[in-house]
């Protein structure tokens, strides 16, 4: 209800759960409330481009899952100590989809939090997903807190049902970070900057990625691809000009239109 007080319209998913645990059960329990939503958009003054879904620990998964595998993209997801690896559904004798194979590119910006000293879902949950999107390249936020235990909520006296254990100011951070992460995922676009291309943009190209390898072979390591994939080739040529005197970048920049 935070994000209530926000100014956001929210709703509360009721799924399938606790003795009634199916992860299909679950998963249609959120298509059809999403569905529901979508449905009374109109009524209801629902803008359908900017819902987010938010989920913590099992509704975490679900959360996740609904965005991975769901008929609906949401603009942005959240998730508090999620629980990713199919291990946990072994764990609790359920039948759960494998989450981090489902991930792909066109999955929505995401927001994870959780804490290292989680004592029910590892960490690994959240790092191992974080992983999976920065392979993807969706971009993310990640905020893990060092200390608190598993299913902190908010992690305030509001939510620790007068258990001091469940109190955690540092954790409580989280939904400010959260909060102010939406409303720069949902803030009107800024004018563009004029387009440049970027190195990413020229690999795809299986030509001229060749020709790219055959001058800088050291963008074979992932890594240093990674460090360069976002820039311009113009940037790219600034901060190593012995570059711009191969022969074989001098005929990849032709064929581009580009002058050195």
């Amino acid at each position: 209800m935070q994000f209530l007080a926000q100014g956001y319209d929210a709703a509360v998913l009721r799924y399938s759960v606790g003795a009634y645990k199916d992860f299909d059960a679950a998963f249609a329990d959120g298509q059809f409330a999403i569905q529901t939503i979508v449905n009374h958009a109109v009524t209801w003054q629902i803008d359908v481009s900017r819902i987010a879904f938010i989920g913590f620990s099992a509704g975490g998964h679900l959360a996740a899952s609904l965005t991975l595998l769901g008929d609906f993209k949401p603009a942005a997801l959240l998730l508090g100590y999620p629980v990713i690896l199919q291990s946990f559904g072994a764990f609790m004798n359920i039948e759960a989809p494998d989450l981090l194979a489902a991930v792909k590119p066109d999955l929505p910006p995401t927001f994870i939090f959780g804490t290292y000293s989680d004592d029910l879902v590892p960490v690994e949950n959240s790092l191992l997903f974080a992983k999976a999107l920065e392979q993807a390249e969706v971009p993310f936020e990640l905020h893990l807190f060092q200390s608190g235990r598993h299913g902190l909520a908010l992690g305030t006296a509001q939510t620790a049902n007068q258990q001091p254990s469940f109190v955690e100011p540092a954790f409580a951070k989280w939904l400010d970070l959260a909060t102010a992460w939406l409303r720069q995922r949902f803030a009107p676009a800024k004018p563009a900057d004029k387009p440049q291309l970027t190195v990413r943009e020229v690999m795809q190209d299986p030509e001229l990625r060749a020709q790219i390898l055959a001058a800088a072979p050291q963008l074979k390591d992932e890594h240093a691809y990674k460090i360069v994939r976002n820039m311009s080739i113009e940037e790219v040529l600034r901060r190593a000009p012995v570059l711009a005197e191969d022969a074989r970048v001098q005929e990849l920049l032709a064929r581009l239109g580009m002058t050195q």
